[in-house]
């Protein structure tokens, strides 16, 4: 599905010096990053159709068997509910975007 967001914020604000509000986010703290990382690196691999899927279980177990990481159930719990913020945050998102009107053209067609 290609980079985060916070990639492409940090692509533009790398490319133009002006840092968008949205990067003016804290980090988690350094004892719980991994699992942030490791929640990028499943969501970056998600399914779309109308929207991003949620990650599931038998996703979640392939990646761990496949990479080599021993993932308690707890950690699975916080992997599952990064996934539902971030499909509610996607979903609200789309639903401001949606709302926004079109830009007109007022001179289309020589009218």
């Amino acid at each position: 599905m290609g980079d985060s967001l916070r990639v492409q914020l940090e692509s533009v604000a790398n490319q133009t010096g002006i840092v968008p509000k949205e990067l003016d986010t804290p980090l988690p703290p350094d004892r719980v990053m991994y699992l942030w990382l490791w929640f990028q690196q499943l969501s970056r691999r998600r399914g779309s159709g109308f929207g991003p899927s949620p990650l599931t279980f038998s996703e979640v177990a392939a990646w761990a068997m496949l990479t080599g990481y021993i993932v308690s159930p707890a950690e699975v719990e916080v992997l599952m509910l990064l996934d539902d913020l971030y499909l509610t945050a996607e979903a609200r998102r789309q639903a401001i975007k949606q709302r926004k009107p079109a830009k007109s053209n007022k001179n289309a067609g020589g009218f």
